[in-house]
């Protein structure tokens, strides 16, 4: 069976970078929820180049339990963003309309932290 991201005629490969990472180590803190609304706004697109994708999501990847993803657009940013978040960064051939239907969402926000 492909993976739900697969290219297909109507939507051809785009080649692609994968950050991966333990889970929540991309996603824990809220910054990459923050750093991809703030690109979706400044760039005025739906992804803004970046596409998160959840354990769930990275499962159908092929990927094992317990990592998130994040799918980058751009070499020069995927870089940076394994500077700042750390993980393993791959290239990958992925269908630009499948991940725009099935990876647009954010990461969950971070979780407040107690005040004493």
């Amino acid at each position: 069976m492909a993976h739900p991201f697969a290219p297909t005629s109507a939507s051809p490969a785009l080649q692609l970078q994968l950050l991966i990472a333990a889970s929540g180590g991309l996603s824990g803190d809220g910054q990459l929820r923050e750093l991809m609304q703030e690109r979706r706004r400044h760039l005025h697109s739906p992804s803004g180049g970046l596409w998160y994708l959840p354990p769930g999501q990275m499962r159908k990847l092929g990927q094992p339990d317990g990592v998130e993803g994040l799918v980058i657009q751009e070499a020069g940013a995927a870089i940076w963003l394994q500077l700042r978040f750390g993980g393993e960064l791959s290239s990958i051939a992925l269908g630009g309309a499948a991940l725009d239907r099935q990876a647009l969402g954010l990461p969950a926000p971070a979780v407040p932290a107690a005040v004493r």
